[in-house]
């Protein structure tokens, strides 16, 4: 039995037990339902919906499954399956069907490339800003140690020549430690003093400005939106691998 919301179609049945049933779903009366189970190949009933009583229906057998595949023995599921994948108009839907795929697979394949060349850029961009911040904050340090130590002068014990070289190691201005050794000029005033601090956290700003510019940049990577691209594409092309395998 086949059926519906709106039609029902009844073949040869012999389960009689529930021949009753499928009497009562199709409204067919006491010899309809003994006939189920007499119905010959292409025989059936049919009832649609607003008709009063199911009607008998028989199919020719010019029009039979036979007839229309060109089968001659007893017709069977993967019978017709061969038949039916011998057509040209079934070759020609499946060859449209693997084109079809190949070109949303080749689609979603440049898809997942350009993500990859997008986020690149932006991380390179990051990468960049970050190299020119390291490159200020040396400039910043070498401008600002060689300005204190204008401004101040070195605390060094008189010291043998020959120690002369030792100490000039330690006066760097990429080495923070350096800083120790120097003291307050005897004729430095408060004036003074004020300017350099005014300058040495006018040249710390900059640097906080810059690495805050770098920051944003890098918290504007939009990771959670290509992590969920990923996602996305890597199930369709695993849809897609799927039916140009089952296709070919």
């Amino acid at each position: 039995m086949v059926a519906n919301p709106i039609c029902c179609l009844c073949f040869l049945y012999l389960g009689l037990a529930d021949n009753k049933d499928i009497g009562q779903a199709m409204l067919l009366d006491q010899s309809q339902m003994e006939e189920i189970a007499r119905l010959q190949p292409g025989e059936s009933f049919l009832y649609m919906e607003g008709w009063y009583r199911p009607h008998p229906v028989k199919i020719p057998y010019e029009n039979s499954a036979k007839e229309k595949l060109g089968v001659e023995s007893s017709i069977t599921n993967d019978k017709i399956k061969d038949v039916i994948k011998s057509r040209s108009w079934y070759i020609q839907g499946q060859e449209t069907l693997l084109s079809t795929a190949l070109q949303e697979y080749q689609r979603l394949y440049k898809e997942h490339n350009q993500s990859l060349v997008d986020i690149r850029e932006e991380l390179n961009q990051v990468s960049q800003s970050c190299t020119e911040l390291q490159i200020l904050l040396s400039t910043l340090k070498q401008e600002i140690f060689h300005r204190l130590a204008g401004e101040l002068r070195f605390d060094l014990n008189p010291v043998p020549d020959e120690l002369s070289l030792q100490i000039d190691r330690r006066i760097d201005a990429n080495n923070i430690r350096s800083l120790k050794y120097l003291q307050l000029a005897a004729n430095l005033t408060l004036r003074d003093l004020v300017e350099l601090q005014s300058l040495v956290n006018l040249k710390l700003g900059i640097f906080d400005e810059s690495y805050q510019k770098v920051l944003d940049k890098n918290n504007h990577i939009r990771r959670s939106h290509y992590q969920q691209l990923w996602q996305k594409l890597s199930r369709q092309l695993q849809t897609i691998q799927q039916q140009i395998i089952n296709l070919v």
